[in-house]
């Protein structure tokens, strides 16, 4: 198997000149008292949380952007499943002479 190495490099242009605007905003409350406890493993008590720092709507861009995330993760063990399906050529003259 052949890898293209301009296709490859036009879709990696294509990726970098996406906008980070496309990233939903999440809300500062719901990242630090929510999604970074979550993510440590602890636990969240509903009697320690504000519910006046945040509405439903932040819920759902919080889910949004771990989505996108989600995404690009998946597209990263693409991108390392083909590399690693690639078999290594041999290199045919020395580098040095």
């Amino acid at each position: 198997m052949e890898f293209d190495l301009k296709y490859f490099a036009e879709i990696l242009w294509q990726k970098n000149s996406q906008s980070d605007m496309d990233l939903p905003v999440v809300s500062g409350y719901v990242l630090k008292y929510i999604f970074q406890p979550l993510r440590r493993g602890e636990k969240i008590r509903f009697r320690d949380l504000n519910f006046d720092a945040f509405d439903a709507i932040d819920l759902q861009d919080l889910n949004e952007l771990m989505e996108v995330y989600s995404h690009m993760e998946d597209d990263l063990i693409r991108l390392s499943e083909k590399f690693c399906s690639i078999p290594p050529c041999a290199v045919t003259h020395s580098a040095f002479c």
